[in-house]
């Protein structure tokens, strides 16, 4: 990826984007599922996935507000290129349009911000609505192109305690919600809710810990699609983890899910997990 400064608030950048690294650099808080949570949808909507992929090609500019990431507004190919270079096919599926704005705010000398995120893809995507399944003799089973695609969602954040003497030490609460077309996308709404503590103990002050909850709607044309087979559900979940800073370059991550499994017919499922960073 090439990126050029414009001034000391805009920037222009062509080449492929690794869609989770953009996320953490708009909220570094987010530990791109390695320092927090590890449930990408305790991270941000799953309605964005349909259209999104986790690399692309594409050219953005950029809006920064005190270093921050204020708005974007970019197009890429609407194929995801995670194993391909992706330029000889690129824009051969359509086009994926991404448009960002965020509002920054300080309530009570406390900072915070509201963001709104739109994306809009031309590709055309399988349809999940049940009537677009056909069976032809002698095809045998036509399934139906549902063209473009769309989601719509919402970001906030807001610090709760700041420490005056070192801002790295705060606690702060994050919220996101999308909604969608339903069709292509399997996601029809979706939304989480979290609070992160950093450096909180005084005698822990490189720890951190946080706790989230995370609902995700599927739509009602991917539940019927898949009624003759498996009772599907929308899923739900919880999620709590924390962070020992072991040394200045070690940290170790227990981590806790429950998680309501989109099949009906499946128990909760408990998951535990451990993760370990080394910083060279």
């Amino acid at each position: 990826t090439v990126t050029q400064a414009l001034s000391e608030e805009w920037l222009v950048s062509a080449g492929k984007f690794n869609t989770l690294d953009l996320f953490a650099a708009m909220y570094p808080q987010s530990g791109r599922g390695i320092d927090g949570f590890m449930n990408v949808s305790t991270l941000f909507p799953l309605t964005m996935g349909r259209a999104l992929g986790l690399s692309v090609n594409g050219i953005g500019v950029t809006k920064l507000h005190e270093g921050q990431v204020q708005g974007s507004f970019s197009i890429a190919d609407a194929q995801n290129s995670s194993t391909t270079i992706g330029i000889s096919d690129m824009f051969d599926k359509g086009a994926l349009i991404i448009g960002y704005w965020r509002f920054f705010t300080d309530f009570a000398c406390l900072p915070g911000s509201h963001a709104i995120m739109g994306e809009y893809s031309t590709r055309n995507y399988t349809s999940l609505n049940p009537i677009d399944f056909v069976f032809i003799p002698p095809l045998g089973l036509v399934v139906g192109q549902k063209s473009e695609t769309w989601s719509l969602n919402y970001f906030g954040e807001q610090k709760l305690w700041v420490d005056s003497c070192n801002p790295k030490r705060n606690v702060g609460l994050y919220t996101s919600w999308g909604i969608s077309d339903g069709n292509p996308n399997p996601i029809r709404w979706a939304g989480n809710v979290s609070l992160q503590a950093y450096g909180i103990n005084q005698c822990r002050a490189s720890d951190s810990f946080g706790v989230g909850y995370f609902y995700t709607g599927l739509s009602n044309n991917f539940q019927n699609l898949a009624s003759p087979i498996v009772a599907l559900q929308d899923v739900q979940g919880g999620e709590i983890y924390y962070n020992f800073a072991v040394t200045p370059w070690m940290n170790v991550t227990p981590d806790l899910q429950i998680i309501q499994p989109a099949n009906a017919g499946q128990s909760t499922a408990i998951v535990v997990g451990m993760r370990g960073k080394l910083t060279f």
